[in-house]
């Protein structure tokens, strides 16, 4: 995170502990370090843009000695150089209502509970969906129900899922265009052929990296 360890809050650190897994990362090509270091891909901050941006280099290096693109894999279909989204729950949590408030991913996860008269962090790591009492989710919104609070996040994570189809269903039609296009014989080929080319398969590429940045991490839209 770019922060000082000995100068961060309790509860910075509550939520840093978890971010050294839940995160987005790659590992290192053979060209840029000890290959299969894992890297956290956040210079240019924690969005889908800011981790576009970054990846556009960190790859092999070429022939003048810079780094080509990262890439995960190649689409079977379109050929398209792809980007992996791992799992970003961090980046999402710490720029959302929750993490802008101070709130430590523990605090929802591993609320405070009383064992034998002393207050510990509960271990049953789930969502705070599972418990019936959403005790969690009421450490703060004392004043709500727990079937209101429920409703508020199935709202949020329905409407997240519901666009994540119709992303994805995009994406598809994407590289199914762009397999078609790579078929046209170059004879019948436009002048502009290769830049309008060059233009969709970074559309592909980019939109696949949002969809997943939404797709793969695990809230469902709601951190």
């Amino acid at each position: 995170s770019g922060k000082d360890w000995n100068k961060l809050s309790r509860n910075e650190k509550r939520t840093l502990v978890c971010a050294q897994c839940h995160v987005e990362y790659y590992f290192t090509h053979k060209d840029n370090g000890p290959a299969g270091r894992p890297v956290f891909p956040l210079d240019n901050g924690f969005g889908p843009g800011d981790m576009y941006e970054y990846y556009k280099s960190h790859g092999p290096k070429q022939a003048d000695g810079s780094s080509a693109p990262f890439t995960d894999w190649v689409h079977a279909a379109s050929k398209v150089p792809m980007i992996k989204m791992q799992h970003p729950e961090y980046e999402t949590f710490i720029d959302g209502t929750h993490g802008a408030a101070g709130v430590s991913c523990a605090d929802c996860h591993m609320p405070y509970q009383r064992v034998d008269g002393k207050k510990v962090s509960s271990h049953w790591m789930t969502s705070p969906l599972k418990d019936p009492e959403l005790r969690a989710c009421r450490q703060c919104h004392a004043d709500k129900t727990a079937d209101y609070l429920r409703g508020r996040v199935l709202y949020t994570q329905e409407k997240t899922f519901t666009q994540l189809l119709k992303a994805q269903e995009e994406s598809v039609r994407a590289h199914e265009a762009v397999r078609l296009a790579n078929a046209v014989p170059a004879e019948q080929r436009a002048a502009n052929y290769d830049s309008l080319m060059a233009e969709a398969r970074e559309m592909v590429r980019k939109g696949q990296l949002y969809w997943d940045y939404v797709s793969a991490e695990n809230s469902v839209g709601f951190h």
